[in-house]
């Protein structure tokens, strides 16, 4: 019975998983058939339907930034000499995307799949990049999300409402690590991966399930296309930047560009902020 009970939370999970709007009169051919499909949908995020041309950035020439704030496509410091190039180490969207923080600082957001070894490497450089400068920048995760590959929402989020955030960092880990028979995007593998993880199946069941992860998986979709993410990892930082993979490989180029930025971004903003003082009327000024 005890045995009965565990496949079918097995099923359960693998149902909600792959097809959190499909019920049960669902048939085994149908359900086998929509789950390896499902299953290839997640490993691939080039291309995501319906990207806003605005937003998009990246290998599309005419929408890169690279003199959207009439700036050189040649960034220099300010002591004149070049540091970082708008177009190769960094991309810029042409119509900054605007953001509201919560708390003051900088938003960096990290679009991210699991089963993703490059996330995984962005993730540890940019979590230690936050420690570093918690006070200026706020690291957000960010699952991407299609409207026919939802693994990464719906399991990041059930985990996450659980009170579990630690544990869906580690699948992180843990599925960049594991692949083919192994890989941690399919049911079966992540059932077990969870109950190892003191993970109670029927809360995770109830999470997954619920219309709380729900919208944020739908949220997520949007975000994805909101910003125009087209590969993973995929790092927004205050909604005006972009870096990839290509930047994000190795600690010290990352931390580099980031310094650059989060530089950029303070000084634009204390620029701004001068400005507004500035051009105050005297009574607003004398008050």
């Amino acid at each position: 019975m005890k045995t009965q009970k565990s496949w079918l939370l097995l099923f359960g999970v693998l149902l909600c998983l792959y097809f959190p709007q499909v019920l049960a009169q669902t048939t085994n051919s149908q359900l086998t058939e929509e789950v390896t499909k499902n299953e290839s949908g997640t490993k691939s995020t080039e291309n995501p339907p319906n990207v806003e041309k605005t937003t998009a950035v990246g290998n599309h020439s005419e929408l890169l930034g690279e003199n959207s704030h009439s700036e050189n496509n040649l960034a220099e410091n300010t002591d004149g000499q070049f540091a970082f190039q708008d177009g190769k180490d960094y991309f810029s969207y042409t119509i900054p995307i605007k953001s509201s923080p919560i708390d003051g600082r900088i938003e960096v957001i990290l679009f991210f799949n699991y089963e993703c070894a490059y996330c995984l490497t962005a993730f540890d450089n940019l979590n230690l990049y936050q420690r570093l400068h918690d006070e200026q920048i706020r690291l957000i995760l960010q699952p991407i999300a299609t409207q026919d590959a939802l693994f990464s929402p719906n399991v990041y989020y059930s985990l996450v409402n659980l009170d579990r955030q630690g544990l869906a960092e580690l699948l992180l880990f843990d599925s960049a690590e594991k692949s083919g028979k192994n890989s941690l995007v399919v049911g079966e593998n992540l059932y077990h991966w969870l109950i190892n993880h003191n993970v109670a199946l029927d809360q995770f069941l109830m999470q997954i399930k619920s219309q709380a992860v729900a919208d944020k998986a739908k949220d997520s979709v949007e975000l994805t296309e909101k910003y125009g993410v087209f590969t993973s990892p995929f790092v927004v930082i205050n909604g005006q930047y972009v870096l990839t993979s290509s930047t994000l490989y190795n600690d010290d180029y990352t931390f580099a560009v980031m310094d650059f930025l989060i530089s950029r971004i303070l000084q634009q903003q204390q620029h701004k902020n001068t400005f507004t003082a500035e051009t105050k009327p005297e009574s607003v000024k004398s008050e």
